[in-house]
């Protein structure tokens, strides 16, 4: 699942690094970041399954129109990962 986990490095400014705990485990994210850039940099791809088929979703459009990104936040389910800002220690479940 983590496979080419990666960031852009060179002339890049971000804010603040903090974690946030995607099933359990941790992952770097940054201030102004959305879960969904957070997890796509660690290498997490897949967000759920497909209701029929199981097949795996993650972020196709970016901008919250698709609803493929869906995940649960703090509890919350159907929070869209690509619109929602990542805050310390929040807890992403897929």
């Amino acid at each position: 699942m983590a496979a080419n986990a990666q960031r852009i490095k060179k002339d890049v400014s971000r804010g603040d690094c903090f974690e946030i705990i995607v099933n359990g485990r941790r992952i770097k994210a940054y201030e102004g970041e959305t879960i969904g850039t957070a997890m796509m940099a660690a290498g997490l791809y897949a967000l759920r399954s497909s209701k029929e088929k199981k097949e795996p979703r993650g972020i196709f459009c970016g901008i919250g129109v698709c609803q493929e990104c869906r995940v649960t936040v703090n509890g919350v389910p159907n929070i869209q990962a690509c619109k929602t800002l990542s805050t310390p220690e929040c807890c992403v479940e897929l």
